[in-house]
C-alpha cells in the first residue's frame, strides 16, 4: 500500500469518526426535551487567525444549538451544539462544525474574560484559532 493512499484511507476514517461524533451529538440534543440548556445571545467581537480581519457578529444558543449570525465572513462555522453537560454559552464547552466546503470543528472554552475557540480539519490538525470578547459598548 501506497503513502498516498494509507493518508486518504486515514483521513477517510477521521472523516467518519468526526462525523459519526457531530451525528451523535446532534442526535442526542434532538432528543433532549431537558430545560438545562439556558438561551441566550450576546454580540462578540472575533480576533485572531479564522478570519481575515477583527470581526462583530452575534453569537446565540436556542435549546441546546448555538448559532452564529455574521454579517461578513467570521471564518467560523455557522452552527454547533452545547455540551453533554449543558452551562451558560458564555462559560464555552460548545462546539460549532460545518462540512462545507471543508470539514471543520471548532470547539470552545472560556478563558478569563474570553472565549477561545480552536478549530481543526477532517485530519484533526489546528486550522485556526479565535479570540471572541463581548465588546465595550
Amino acid at each position: 500500500m501506497t503513502l498516498s493512499r494509507m493518508r486518504r484511507n486515514g483521513a477517510r476514517q477521521s472523516i467518519a469518526a468526526l462525523r459519526a461524533i457531530v451525528t451523535f451529538v446532534a442526535l442526542g440534543l434532538a432528543a433532549c426535551d431537558d430545560p438545562e440548556c439556558p438561551d441566550d445571545q450576546f454580540v462578540v467581537e472575533e480576533n485572531g487567525s479564522c478570519a481575515s480581519s477583527p470581526q462583530r457578529f452575534t453569537i446565540s444558543a436556542t435549546q441546546c444549538h448555538v448559532a452564529l449570525t455574521a454579517t461578513a465572513d467570521a471564518g467560523l462555522p455557522t452552527q454547533g451544539a452545547m455540551g453533554p453537560s449543558p452551562v451558560p454559552l458564555r462559560q464555552g464547552g460548545f462546539i460549532l462544525y460545518t462540512d462545507s466546503p471543508s470539514f471543520r470543528l471548532c470547539r470552545a472554552q472560556r478563558v478569563d474574560y474570553r472565549l477561545e475557540l480552536s478549530c481543526f480539519d477532517n485530519d484533526d490538525a489546528l486550522v485556526c484559532q479565535a479570540e471572541l470578547t463581548e465588546p465595550a459598548f
